[in-house]
């Protein structure tokens, strides 16, 4: 009794104060009734406010659970909406002009088809088509067709193709500038007019008359570059070093008390020191490549040699030695004799008279007054022998 009296006053106490004791229905889910959830300590309808319009829910073991009825569809938790029964949902279910679109049976030729096309509908397929007298892509656009002018050149006149079915001029864009264009039975030639060079089918340009196509065509002192009469010393020698030409060829030299190659610079010279002059000239055979005489002469200037002089059978048996070194039999080799000044053999790098000879048989001939140079060769293995040649030949330099 006094238990129940102690409490009787609090809550009497309590009471007088204005205040009221909550006491909570449920702490989880497991103390309420399976169709209720245990919400802010109450048990509650887990349904409410849960699921979308036109939805039902359920509830089962506490959680609930959204659906749209039948005749409805959508998302139960958002929304449902009456059901509408599709047109169709394939072809078959639509007349054989139709088509199914969007689970309606609509016309297949709507948007399909290009401008001035017709179309036609076979088993639900559309198909479409220029009309007569129309032409072009059926699907983007059809055009009036125009009759051919022409659909191959033979319906055209003689001076005239047949491009995209019209008879027109072959010449129009084919030749270059300057050019002249003829048509010959359908078929435009291009030409470069009288005065003029170049390809007719690119450019043609004025023809400049060469000063000279040979150095023979040039004074002794100059040299034939590029048509022009040119001195050919410009550019050929080092610094320091001096030029001369002769018979059309430059030679480079270091000046008195300078030494070096003269076709890249002459340095001053040290005081000689005491020594022997050579008792003998030495020969090289140069075998890389067979040349003419003017570039062998320019050859052996560049590698500070001359070309061969010879004086002495002595000095021929040295050659005869120095190419049976090498690998070359019964081939032919220049020295360095000409006759371009008054017929007068003289040998080119000591500018010497021709002394000592060993012509071949029957030479020099000087055949049709064009054999200047003096070419060294073996005769059928039977031994070297002297002939005159045109200098424009190629033999190996020595």
């Amino acid at each position: 009794m006094l238990i129940l009296f102690v409490l009787l006053c609090l809550v009497a106490a309590t009471c007088g104060q204005g205040n009221s004791v909550f006491i909570p229905q449920c702490a989880n889910n497991d103390h309420c009734p399976l169709d209720h959830a245990c919400v802010a300590q109450s048990c509650e309808d887990p349904c409410v406010g849960t699921c979308g319009k036109n939805s039902t829910c359920h509830v089962r073991f506490h959680i609930p659970s959204c659906a749209c009825p039948s005749g409805y569809t959508g998302d139960p938790l958002i929304a449902c909406f009456p059901q509408v029964q599709p047109e169709c949902t394939a072809n078959d279910h639509c007349p054989l002009d139709r088509a199914c679109v969007g689970q309606s049976c609509e016309d297949p030729c709507v948007g399909t088809c290009g401008k001035n096309s017709t179309c036609h509908v076979r088993f639900h397929i559309p198909s479409c088509a220029c009309p007569s007298g129309y032409t072009g892509d059926p699907l983007i656009a059809c055009f009036p067709q125009v009759q051919p002018e022409c659909t191959a050149n033979d319906h055209c006149p003689l001076d005239r193709a047949c491009v995209g079915q019209r008879c027109k001029d072959p010449c129009v864009g084919t030749c270059g500038s300057n050019s002249t264009c003829h048509v010959r039975f359908h078929i435009p030639s291009c030409v470069c007019p009288s005065g003029y060079t170049g390809d007719p089918l690119i450019a043609c340009i004025p023809q400049v008359q060469p000063q000279c196509t040979a150095n023979d065509h040039c004074p002794l002192d100059r040299a034939c570059v590029g048509q022009r009469c040119e001195d050919p010393c410009v550019g050929a020698c080092g610094s320091n070093s001096t030029c001369q030409v002769r018979f059309h060829i430059p030679s480079c030299a270091c000046p008195s008390g300078y030494t070096g190659n003269p076709f890249t610079a002459c340095l001053p010279q040290d005081p000689p020191e005491s020594c022997s002059p050579p008792t003998r000239k030495v020969y090289r055979v140069h075998n890389a490549q067979k040349i003419s005489w003017y570039s062998a002469v320019l050859y052996c200037l560049s590698i500070g040699e001359r070309l061969a002089s010879i004086t002495s059978r002595e000095e021929m048996n040295l050659i005869k030695e120095e190419i049976s070194k090498t690998s070359i039999r019964n081939d032919q080799f220049w020295t360095s004799g000409n006759s371009f000044v008054l017929g007068k053999w003289t040998w080119f790098s000591t500018g010497l008279p021709i002394t000592f000879v060993d012509w071949g048989a029957g030479e020099p001939n000087n055949i049709n007054n064009n054999e200047k140079c003096v070419q060294y060769h073996e005769r059928n293995r039977t031994g070297y022998v002297w002939n005159d040649v045109r200098c424009d030949g190629l033999s190996y330099p020595i």
